[in-house]
Parts: C-alpha cells; sequence; structure tokens
C-alpha cells in the first residue's frame, strides 16, 4: 500500500475538521460575545529512510532522508479579540472594552460561569440575570451602613426591597461658591454750591457776582475804565459819548475854531498864550477869557462839570455875545456844538456833550486777581481824573467787596468829585461790569467813598461757617450761637444718635477776640464722617466719603461705600440757634444723588430636617468696605416661623474678609474676631427638631474654590448641601466602572452595588460550556476577580452589547483554502489509486 493514501486521508480529516469550526463560527456570527474558534494542524510522525551522516576528511555531510505519514489536528482554540459594540439603549445591557469576563453562577452552588454576553436584565426578584438566567455575580452595598462589601466572596447581584427606598437625611454641610462682583457704585449725595466771599487774591475767572453769576470776564478781554472828563484830564485822553477818542494830539488836530460874533478865534491844544490849552479846565479858562474879552466885561463863567463844558453868563455888564458856531478839530467841534447860542441875558446857560476819560486793560495780560484789578482802576483815575493820590481802591476780603475812596478836600473847590464812574466790558454780558459799579455810574463825592457789590467765591475747606452763601448769592444765615444738627440712616437702617457741629466757640478770655473759634467747612466734614462711621484718620479717607470743598466747586458731596447696601438712605439738616435759618433749610432741602448699584449677591438653598422636610436657607452677600475687600454675609429664612443663626457670631451675620487678588481669606465677627470654621443651627419650629451645627464652608485660604471677588458679572454658581427627603428608587443604570446606580425621586444618586469581572492566566484553556459561556480549567488557570478598570480588567459600558468577533471576509478565505486543502487530499487518493491500479496491471 502507498503511504500517501493513508497521508491523504488524514489530509482530509483534519480539513474536515477545520470546515467544522469554521461552520461553527459562521452559525455564530451575530450571536453576542461569541468569540472564533481557529484550527491549528499539525504534521504526523515522519518514516526515517536514511539517517543523516557527519562529514569526513574527503566527504561532505548527509542530510537525513524521511517520509511524512500525514497530519493531524493539534487544537482548536479560541480568538479572544473584542468584537464590535452596538448600541441597544437598554441599561442592563452591558459590554466590556478591554479584558475580561462576567462572573455568572452556575447550576451548582460553587460553580461559576463566565461570559463576555452582557445581555442582562433583572428578573421579579430583583436578580441581575443573564438571558439564560443565570446570576450575575458581584458585591452589593451594605443598606445600613452604605460601604460596598468588596472585602467578601462575590454573590448575586440583588436590587431587592432594602434598596427601594432612602429615609430622609438632614442637612448636615453646605458650601457656597461663586463670583461677589466688585463692580459696584456708591450712592453720591450732592448738594448745590456753596459761596463764600472772595478775597484779593482770588482769580476774576473763578469769582462770582453778589447773585451767584459766575464772572462773564474772558481772558485777554478789554475792560474799559470811564469817567467823566474833569480840569485835570489832559485833552488828548478824551472820549465822546459814543466812546471815540477825539484825537487831539500835539502834531495834527489840535485846533478849535470857535466863532464869536462872527469872528474866528483859534484854541490851540499844547499852544502858548491865552488861548493855548492842554487839560479839560484849561480849554474852559481859555473860552472864558476870550468871551469876556468880546463882552467887554466879566460877565461869563466857564466851568467843567459831570464831564461838560458849561457856558453860564452870570452878569450882563458888557456886550451881548453869540457864538456862532466850532470847527477845527472835528470830534472837538462836534462835542462843543451845543454852546453855539447868542447869550444876552444873565440866566444864559448852555453845556456840551459828555466828555470822558478812558483807559482799557487787559484780563489776564493787565490784571488777573481783583487786588490787582484795584490797582489798575487806581492807576488809571489818579491823576487823570483826581489828583494824584486822591483816588484809592482797594478789595476787602473781609466783605468781598470793592472799596473807592476820593480823598480830595469837600473845601477846595480846585478838585473835582468823581462821576459817570463805569467799567465796560467789551464782550457780551454785564454781570461783571454791574457787581464792579453798585449805581450805574458810581458817583464819588470829595472825602466820600463807594463800593462795588460782593464778589464771591467757591466755598473751600478753610472756610468759616458763618461767612457762606447759597448758589444765587444769599447769606446761609448762620450765626454765632447757631449749632448744626445731622440725622441719617445706611442701607435702610436709622443711625442712633445726632451729629452736631457748632459755627463759634467763644475763647477763655473774653478781651482776646483771637481766642475764639470760627469753625470751618473741614470740622464740619469731619463732624458728618465720624456721624456716619467713616474713616477720617486722614484726608484721603475723609474724602472718600465727605469730599473736598476744594476739590468740588464748593459743594457739599457724601459719598457711601460702594454697593446697594451701603446706600445713604437720607440725612437730615437742622440749625439750632437763634436766627432766621429758612435760607439754610431751603439750602439743604434738596440735592442731586447718584443711586447706588451692585454690591449686594444673594442665592437660595433648600435644606431638609430630620423628617425630610424642605426649608428655605437663604445667603445675602453684601459689599462692606470695597477698599478693604470686606463683605458681610447674612443667613435668613422666609420660612414662616423659623430661624437661622451662626454658632460663632451669636447672631445670623459674619464678615467675610477677601485677599487683595480676590481670593478668600477669613472670616470673622462684627467685632473683629476671626473664626476658623462656621456652622449653623436652623430652627425649623416644627416637629422635626432643630438642624443643628451645619457646617458652611465659603473657600479655602489664599483660593479661589469657594466665594472670590473679581470685576465684571458676578454670582453664585454652586450651592451644595447633603440633606434630602425620603426617594423611592426609580432608575438603576451603569457606570463605566461597573457599579450599579440607584436614581431615587428626591434626586438622590446612590451606589447599590458593583459588577465583578474575572481575568484569567490563559483565557484560550477556558472550556466552552454552551449558552456563550466558558467554564475554568486547569489550562486557563484559576479565574482572578475584581472591580472593572482596575488590574488588566477593562471598563464596562452600558446600553452596548459586544458583537460577536467572527471576521466573515477572514471565514470565507479560509473557507475557500480549507476546500481546496479537502480537493488537493481527495486527488491525492485518486491518484494513489490509478498508480496502484497501474501496478496491478503488469501481471496481465
Amino acid at each position: 500500500m502507498m503511504r500517501s493514501l493513508y497521508s491523504a486521508i488524514s489530509g482530509l480529516g483534519v480539513n474536515q475538521r477545520a470546515m467544522d469550526v469554521l461552520g461553527n463560527n459562521i452559525s455564530n456570527v451575530n450571536t453576542i460575545g461569541f468569540k472564533a474558534g481557529r484550527t491549528v494542524f499539525q504534521d504526523m510522525l515522519s518514516q526515517t529512510i536514511s539517517g543523516g551522516t557527519s562529514a569526513t576528511g574527503s566527504v561532505g555531510s548527509r542530510n537525513p532522508s524521511q517520509i511524512g505519514l500525514g497530519s493531524v489536528l493539534a487544537t482548536v482554540t479560541n480568538v479572544f479579540t473584542d468584537g464590535t459594540s452596538k448600541t441597544t439603549d437598554v441599561d442592563t445591557d452591558l459590554s466590556i472594552q478591554g479584558d475580561g469576563f462576567f462572573v455568572l453562577s452556575g447550576q451548582s452552588q460553587n460553580e461559576f460561569l463566565y461570559t463576555r454576553a452582557g445581555d442582562f436584565n433583572f428578573d421579579s426578584t430583583g436578580h441581575l440575570v443573564s438571558s439564560s438566567g443565570f446570576g450575575v455575580q458581584g458585591w452589593m452595598v451594605d443598606p445600613e451602613t452604605g460601604e460596598l462589601q468588596t472585602d467578601t466572596n462575590t454573590d448575586a447581584i440583588i436590587v431587592g426591597t432594602d434598596y427601594q427606598a432612602v429615609e430622609a437625611k438632614a442637612t448636615t454641610k453646605t458650601s457656597v461658591a461663586g463670583i461677589l462682583s466688585t463692580d459696584a457704585d456708591p450712592n453720591v449725595l450732592e448738594y448745590p454750591t456753596l459761596l463764600h466771599s472772595a478775597e484779593g487774591g482770588a482769580s476774576i475767572f473763578s469769582v462770582y457776582s453778589a447773585k451767584g453769576v459766575k464772572m462773564d470776564v474772558a481772558a485777554d478781554e478789554p475792560i474799559k475804565i470811564k469817567a467823566h472828563a474833569t480840569g485835570l484830564t489832559d485833552m488828548s485822553k478824551i472820549y465822546n459819548d459814543t466812546d471815540v477818542s477825539l484825537g487831539i494830539t500835539n502834531s495834527s488836530n489840535n485846533s478849535l475854531l470857535v466863532y464869536i460874533n462872527n469872528t474866528a478865534y483859534t484854541f490851540v491844544y499844547g499852544g502858548a498864550g491865552p488861548n493855548g490849552f492842554t487839560t479839560m479846565q484849561g480849554l474852559a479858562d481859555a473860552l472864558e477869557t476870550q468871551l469876556n474879552t468880546v463882552a467887554g466885561a466879566a460877565d461869563f463863567d466857564v466851568s467843567v462839570t459831570n464831564g461838560k463844558f458849561t457856558i453860564a453868563k452870570t452878569a450882563d455888564a458888557g456886550a451881548d455875545v453869540t457864538i456862532n458856531s466850532f470847527s477845527g478839530s472835528a470830534r472837538l467841534a462836534v462835542a462843543m456844538q451845543n454852546l453855539a447860542s447868542t447869550y444876552d441875558d444873565a440866566s444864559d446857560t448852555k453845556s456840551s456833550e459828555q466828555l470822558y476819560f478812558e483807559q482799557t486793560i487787559y484780563a489776564g495780560r493787565d490784571f488777573t486777581t481783583l487786588s490787582e484789578l484795584a490797582a489798575e482802576i487806581e492807576a488809571a483815575i489818579d491823576g487823570n481824573v483826581l489828583k494824584s493820590d486822591d483816588f484809592t481802591v482797594t478789595f476787602d476780603s473781609a466783605t468781598g467787596k470793592f472799596s473807592y475812596a476820593n480823598t480830595g478836600d469837600p473845601l477846595d473847590a480846585t478838585e473835582p468829585n468823581l462821576t459817570g464812574f463805569t467799567l465796560d466790558k467789551a464782550y457780551s454780558g454785564t454781570s461783571f461790569e454791574l457787581n464792579m459799579v453798585t449805581n450805574d455810574p458810581l458817583t464819588v463825592a470829595k472825602g466820600a467813598t463807594g463800593s462795588s457789590n460782593t464778589f464771591l467765591r467757591e466755598a473751600k475747606d478753610s472756610d468759616a461757617l458763618i461767612n457762606l452763601f447759597t448758589s444765587n448769592g444769599t447769606s446761609m444765615g448762620l450765626t454765632q450761637d447757631s449749632v448744626l444738627q445731622f440725622t441719617g440712616g445706611v442701607g435702610g437702617t436709622n443711625l442712633t444718635g445726632t451729629g452736631s457741629q457748632p459755627v463759634y466757640s467763644a475763647g477763655i478770655d473774653p478781651l482776646d477776640p483771637a481766642d475764639d473759634v470760627y469753625f470751618t467747612l473741614q470740622d464740619l466734614r469731619t463732624s458728618i464722617a465720624d456721624y456716619f462711621g467713616y474713616t477720617s484718620s486722614s484726608e484721603s479717607e475723609l474724602s472718600r466719603h465727605v469730599g473736598s470743598f476744594d476739590d468740588n466747586a464748593g459743594k457739599l458731596v457724601l459719598t457711601s461705600n460702594a454697593g446697594i447696601p451701603n446706600a445713604i438712605s437720607f440725612i437730615d439738616f437742622e440749625v439750632l440757634g437763634s436766627g432766621n435759618y429758612s435760607t439754610f433749610y431751603d439750602y439743604f432741602d434738596y440735592s442731586s444723588t447718584q443711586a447706588a448699584t451692585g454690591g449686594v449677591v444673594t442665592t437660595s438653598q433648600t435644606i431638609y430636617d430630620a423628617q425630610g422636610n424642605e426649608h428655605t436657607l437663604k445667603y445675602k452677600f453684601e459689599m462692606v468696605d470695597s477698599m478693604k475687600n470686606t463683605w458681610k454675609l447674612t443667613l435668613e429664612t422666609p420660612d414662616t416661623g423659623a430661624s437661622v443663626a451662626f454658632n460663632e457670631s451669636a447672631g445670623d451675620s459674619v464678615y467675610l474678609h477677601f485677599n487683595n487678588n480676590g481670593s478668600f481669606s477669613y472670616m470673622a465677627t462684627e467685632g473683629g474676631t476671626r473664626i476658623p470654621s462656621l456652622t449653623a443651627n436652623f430652627n425649623p419650629n416644627n416637629g422635626a427638631g432643630v438642624i443643628s451645627d451645619i457646617a458652611v464652608s465659603l473657600g479655602t485660604a489664599a483660593l479661589f474654590d469657594g466665594v472670590y471677588l473679581s470685576s465684571g458679572d458676578g454670582g453664585i454658581e454652586k450651592t451644595i448641601q447633603d440633606g434630602y427627603p425620603t426617594g423611592t428608587l426609580e432608575d438603576v443604570m451603569f457606570n463605566s466602572a461597573g457599579e450599579i446606580i440607584g436614581y431615587y425621586s428626591n434626586s438622590e444618586v446612590v451606589k447599590l452595588g458593583q459588577i465583578a469581572l474575572a481575568t484569567f492566566t490563559n483565557p484560550q484553556g477556558l472550556l466552552k460550556v454552551g449558552d456563550t459561556t466558558f467554564r475554568a480549567t486547569t489550562s486557563s488557570g484559576v479565574a482572578s476577580v475584581g472591580t472593572p478598570g482596575t488590574g488588566a480588567r477593562g471598563d464596562i459600558s452600558s446600553g452596548t452589547l459586544e458583537n460577536s468577533n467572527v471576521d466573515l471576509s477572514s471565514e470565507f478565505v479560509n473557507m475557500i483554502t480549507t476546500q481546496r486543502g479537502f480537493q488537493a487530499n481527495s486527488r491525492v487518493i485518486t491518484t494513489s489509486d490509478e498508480m496502484l491500479q497501474e501496478l496491478l496491471s503488469l501481471k496481465r
């Protein structure tokens, strides 16, 4: 017999078995968790024809000659590569992502099976079972302690009656996290401008009139100092009543022709002889001499009064005189034309147009302060209108007025009065002009004085309370016995007591006025700040809350700490004393207010008592001091009859302090005692009792894990508490760690148990026992059971199942190669048969 027949027969056998494996694989292509099988062939014993020899000195080695006797099936191994996952949306469908097997209970008590097919469900008794009814193994949470029993052997997963409800738990701890926004505006109360009489050093550009109108003088604005020309006035400085210079000079336009009785007489400015003149009085004297000469008697008197030349016939001793006309210097001739007339009676009198002395000065160039303006006016009038040193102008800082004094001798007829005195601005507006001259125009007789209206300026911190004016220039009316009192409120709470500030305090020595004290606006600022509890130890701290009058244009400006809770609710002023204080009350009766914004963050949290009743806990964060990063936390409850209080502060409020970078720093009582940890008691006022020692967590020092400060939008981002009411089980799900999670009607999420996974040293050694399960063998080794995600165990995916890992394309290729192997072996048999047939035919 030919050996090839037997070899081919073995080949047919192993390829048939391979086809059997392929058929099984393909039949389970849609079996959940199925692992494909793979056949492994090996050759049979070979017959040795000749053994090999080693090499000699002259002959090389010979290889052995062997003829194989066929093949046998070495083994059928399982391929444990992961199959693809498919989504089922069934929560109890589980697949393993990675290595491991679900552990199932077998038919007997200590029998365990292992599978990758996770098509599980809960039966009527709460057992988690496979589709074949095998119980899924794991560990359950002890319903009494809540601890997972992983230190014991695995047991059936049973979500029974012990897990169908959770009892109520009273809240024991709360935490709050979020941003307290520092973008907050303070409350600002701004009162109208207070005024004070101006000093000589005050600028003309910053003072007010007696009616409280800002002085309308512009930089470089021309201002004319005017007064009626007098006999002392040089004719070259004369202007007509339309403010046009007569233009009389030594070189031109210097002659006045007067026609008297049809005869021309020439009067020359700066000329010699009887008809020469320089001053107003000089021209008057020359004209008087000429008229008396023509009349032939001393019948005429020519004088200068109130800026006019006046011709009066005082006697009728001589001939009648007619002044026909004037010519020559044109503007002077026009101004004198009213004198043209026939003088034939002793009572005949005529006057010329008014003539003025004028000098222009410029604001900001020639003068800036009020005292400099006084000097400019005095220099202009002195020697030009009045005799030198007869006119003095001073600015009295005590009254805020200009004083004009004519020191001329009232008994000296040669010394004139000051008449027609005005100051004319070039640009529009009359506040300056009307304030400089109380009677327009002003007359100051010899030996007399005149004054301007009061000039006012914006009040300053150093100003005495007794000398203040409202913004319309009315005196505030405060007297030495006046005492200012004020009350107020902050954040809706009235302050206790009354603040006060006297106007005057008499000194110890009644004979020494310098010993007396007149209190100032600075004293009032400090008193107001102290009453409202604002720090005022330094000017910068004081200005934060009671603004400087110097910096705020004379206004009283009150500013609270930033934020709505620090808003000044009101401030009322009252004056004690004997005066009439209606003006004071009118002034302080209203204010312009900037409303406070921000600085308050609130949130509410539901907590539970021992019976599971809900209660509302309200957190209210209020900015206290934005500069010191201090906030106040108040716990409140809207529940009727309920109350809440902190254990550490004996009240419902504590103070929170933050670092410069906004991170949390520490808690303290209102008195400044630091609180290392914070707890609160909530009394629901029902049968469930007080919820005691609730731990309140607001963050860690220097970190941003709780409440912290930041600009921009703020708000509480998270509140956490650990209490809950009674709840019933509504749903069960699995996470990637294989934990069984229960979802209850009270929103509690509780771990109920843990799925177990097993791994093997040699998973190919597992024995298939049907129902897509395996049993451990001595070849596979003992199962290593643990939780998913630990060791080499994979993770759990809920709502998915693992498909069979059979690869049809590979199976079909293997099927072709197996078929060809089987065919080839059959051809070996037929060929061997033909060879034997040929051999048998040799004897024929």
